[in-house]
């Protein structure tokens, strides 16, 4: 029996080391190893099918942003003349209205930013950004951008599925992976 702790499998350092010799070696065993990993598997399938709308867009915008740091990460700050790229900032403010809008996870209407830029002291330097886009991709992408925004405004884009947002997530977790094996 333990003496000091009811987390403690044995009483005393002799005590543990015949303990270790007659345990069985369950974690050595491959049968073993595969029937945690199934379970493991099952259980985050289970986790992911609890996940609220919300939730599942916060890990699709997760990896969206992670794919556009990385892919602007030599361009630096759309903003500014930065050539940090610490966040990806949106064209337009992401708030309760695009909360769960395919909108929110476009990866034409956001690009690398600087902290500063994509702070609130900074407010997202709008002016900026726009400079910034038509600088580096003309008028007519920055039109685009509105026409994409207009058209969500109007409601002519469809919402998003579970399945379609989860699957969002895993092709830009895929695409992020990809740009950390080409740098």
């Amino acid at each position: 029996m333990p003496r000091h702790s009811t987390l403690e499998t044995c009483c005393s350092p002799s005590c543990g080391i015949e303990y270790a010799r007659t345990a069985p070696q369950k974690r050595l065993d491959a049968d073993w190893r595969k029937a945690r990993a199934v379970e493991k598997r099952e259980l985050r399938e289970a986790k992911a099918k609890l996940l609220t709308m919300n939730a599942l867009y916060a890990v699709a915008q997760r990896a969206v942003n992670a794919f556009v740091r990385l892919r602007d990460r030599f361009k630096g700050c759309i903003s500014c003349d930065s050539s940090r790229v610490d966040d990806a900032g949106h064209l337009f403010p992401i708030g309760s209205k695009w909360r769960c809008h395919p909108i929110r996870l476009d990866p034409k209407l956001i690009h690398g930013q600087c902290r500063k830029c994509n702070s609130y002291i900074g407010g997202g330097n709008v002016h900026g950004y726009i400079a910034g886009l038509i600088q580096r991709y003309g008028q007519d992408y920055v039109d685009e951008c509105y026409a994409i925004k207009n058209t969500a405004e109007r409601g002519e884009i469809l919402l998003l599925t579970r399945d379609e947002v989860a699957a969002k997530a895993a092709e830009f977790s895929r695409l992020a992976r990809e740009q950390r094996k080409a740098a």
